[in-house]
């Protein structure tokens, strides 16, 4: 069995002293280049490295386990429980977080753009003739596709409601919410390309890359507050069981690094960094991995602070809102449900 080895913290996190108030603990320092990293919160970390998915102790640096699902390079999409979910060559595996000897759990041949896990299986955006659907599966079995219409699939972005299996899909134009049932609203001019659930506060987040601002709007599409970022975006991601995001933006010396309240939008802290990484939280956002090109930081999270900044509420941001600030109508809808053929 392979262990890496963690080399002394020349952190990515040594610009300056963090804010007392974020509580950042340096864990360990994985040297290396990967396609993806997902989080848990008992110091396991699953890394897709070397064309295979490692699971890896963050304290140590042991492999406690490798799988290699697929010809060629796999991406790791998402994590939950004891789940992880991964592409590969256009279709999608669950593979098990704490025992990887037990191999691929399961797979789906579909022709899968993204794709997201929910507490009882999976929400994948796919391919569907000149256009895109949306496909759930219940314990790994295929249960039911809506059709998408009127989204850009190729620049789709989907994230998903784990507990209801509501999904969200944005292309910097439109955003959508669909149901599994195919009950759909649709709102137009809203210029996000990233969004995020945060399933525990029934909150969604919404951004734009290179655009300095966020807002939050509830899982019905009502927006809750919009903030300013201290620097055009580089990568945001949500703890889906907790209640804080990780914001990474650009800034003229590099980056920083933002931990925000979810429901609020208050600042629980910030830090400078050296570069603008790739951000990623464990499910209830105790455990933070900083993402380069080659290497990977992480570190233990104590977010039970008070928030010490409220958001800078900005009406009128541009993609900031749904209707109320952009000044559209959802258009509320069935999707057409479709049956798909699974790829060999």
């Amino acid at each position: 069995m392979r262990r890496i080895a963690f080399l002394a913290p020349a952190l990515i996190l040594t610009a300056c002293e963090a804010t007392p108030e974020l509580g950042f603990q340096h864990v360990a320092m994985l040297p290396t280049a990967t396609s993806g990293v997902v989080l848990r919160s008992d110091g396991r970390a699953s890394v897709a490295m070397d064309d295979q998915v490692c699971v890896i102790s963050t304290t140590t640096g042991e492999v406690l386990g490798d799988v290699d699902p697929a010809e060629g390079a796999e991406k790791l999409l998402d994590a939950r429980g004891d789940r992880v979910l991964a592409a590969a060559n256009g279709s999608i595996f669950t593979l098990s977080r704490t025992s990887p000897e037990d191999g691929v759990l399961a797979s789906q041949r579909l022709d899968t753009l993204s794709a997201r896990l929910t507490d009882t299986g999976a929400v994948a955006l796919v391919r569907l003739n000149q256009g895109c659907a949306l496909a759930w599966t219940h314990d790994d079995t295929f249960a039911t596709a809506q059709t998408v219409t009127d989204i850009s699939c190729d620049s789709a972005v989907l994230a998903v409601d784990p507990r209801t299996e509501v999904a969200w899909v944005a292309d910097g134009q439109q955003l959508l919410r669909m149901a599994p049932n195919g009950d759909f609203e649709r709102w137009s001019d809203v210029q996000a390309d990233r969004v995020e659930v945060a399933s525990a506060v029934s909150t969604v987040l919404l951004a734009r890359t290179g655009e300095s601002w966020l807002t939050a709007v509830t899982d019905t599409g009502e927006e809750a507050w919009t903030r300013s970022l201290s620097g055009p975006l580089v990568d945001i991601h949500t703890s889906s069981d907790g209640e804080v995001a990780a914001v990474s933006v650009e800034d003229p010396y590099g980056g920083g690094l933002l931990i925000t309240e979810v429901s609020t939008g208050a600042t629980l802290g910030e830090h400078p960094l050296p570069d603008a990484p790739t951000v990623r939280l464990s499910d209830t956002g105790d455990q933070l991995a900083l993402v380069t090109p080659e290497e990977v930081h992480f570190y233990a999270v104590d977010t039970s602070v008070d928030p010490w900044e409220s958001p800078a509420v900005v009406p009128g941001v541009k993609g900031g809102g749904l209707g109320k600030t952009v000044g559209a109508a959802a258009v509320v809808g069935t999707a057409v449900a479709v049956t798909l053929v699974l790829a060999d």
